[in-house]
């Protein structure tokens, strides 16, 4: 999953401002929320791919694409309809977050020190 190469986006305010991420864990964590879905024990899952960095539970992320915080409750990788929880999430890979509140479809989620909105 890392052979996709870097991803474009921009700076946060700045549209004309354009910054790039590497599939490396040693960049500043950025994903981009794909989906949405229901669980019946979990609540709401969702389903990010994961662009540059490493994430844990219970981290602070800033959602650039609204200007908000959000707090990563639970990670999983998901294999059909089983969860398997995961204690980060990492560059190249799909994952489902669990506790966003105001995150949907084609928001940004990115370490709230270096924000980028990517590209959705």
């Amino acid at each position: 999953p890392l052979d996709i190469g870097e991803v474009h986006g921009h700076k946060v305010g700045d549209e004309t401002v354009d910054l790039v991420r590497k599939p490396s864990v040693d960049e500043p964590f950025s994903a981009l929320a794909f989906k949405i879905a229901a669980h019946p024990f979990f609540g709401k899952l969702t389903f990010v791919r994961v662009y540059s960095g490493i994430v844990e539970p219970g981290a602070q992320v800033a959602n650039s694409t609204k200007g908000k915080n959000e707090r990563i409750g639970k990670l999983f990788q998901m294999h059909a309809n089983k969860e398997n929880p995961v204690d980060e999430a990492r560059a190249g890979n799909i994952y489902a977050f669990i506790g966003l509140k105001d995150t949907t479809t084609g928001d940004t989620l990115c370490d709230k020190n270096d924000q980028i909105i990517l590209e959705s």
